[in-house]
């Protein structure tokens, strides 16, 4: 199997069939996280299609091929927060309602329905429980830093590049985040699970 960097360097010079593969290869990760930030499925799917458009104009701009993960994540949460503030901005606040509404009764029967594509079986399997309904009412910021630290495992430093917050600052989140999450999980009689992500740093 190519590697990134390989795969990378091939897109540069004009290669199609690199792209493709370096889409199928982080499709499902890029899926999962725009899941977790916006909650709806079309709307991730849009998210996806939309970052991987920028990556394939912009690749050139990637210095380090190595850091396409990264880099692919920086242009997703950027996708992701545009998408969701115009939809604030365009949406009545009765359509809003309607809207909360809708997503609170697929969120109630999602995990028992799939229309049977292999990566829409994998993200209701990977997101039903508590720990990920309790991710999802953390407020954006706080949300965002939980999914790009245990999701998508990238270091502190690596968030504060994507965020364009400093280091300090997303500590300051991932440990509010960690403690909300410990009560909302406590709550819901999952202790343990609230613990153990509490005490990882």
């Amino acid at each position: 199997m190519e590697t990134d960097v390989e795969l990378i360097r091939k897109w540069k010079e004009g290669d199609e069939d690199a792209f493709s593969a370096m889409y199928e290869r982080y499709r499902q990760t890029a899926m999962r996280t725009a899941w977790l930030l916006c909650h709806n499925l079309a709307d991730s799917e849009d998210i996806v299609q939309e970052t991987f458009v920028q990556c394939y104009f912009h690749i050139q701009e990637l210095k380090d091929e190595s850091r396409f993960r990264p880099w692919m994540l920086k242009c997703l949460v950027r996708t992701g927060w545009k998408l969701m503030k115009k939809q604030k901005k365009e949406m009545p606040e009765e359509q809003m309602e309607l809207h909360l509404e809708r997503e609170r009764y697929l969120e109630s029967t999602f995990s028992g329905k799939t229309s049977g594509e292999p990566l829409e079986e994998a993200i209701a399997r990977e997101f039903s429980g508590e720990l990920t309904k309790a991710v999802r009412r953390l407020s954006e910021k706080h949300r965002l830093v939980i999914v790009l630290y245990y999701y998508d495992e990238l270091s502190v430093h690596e968030i504060a590049k994507i965020t364009g917050c400093l280091e300090g600052t997303v500590k300051s989140r991932l440990h509010f985040a960690r403690r909300q999450l410990k009560k909302m999980l406590s709550d819901a009689g999952e202790e343990e699970t609230g613990r153990i992500i509490y005490e990882r740093g």
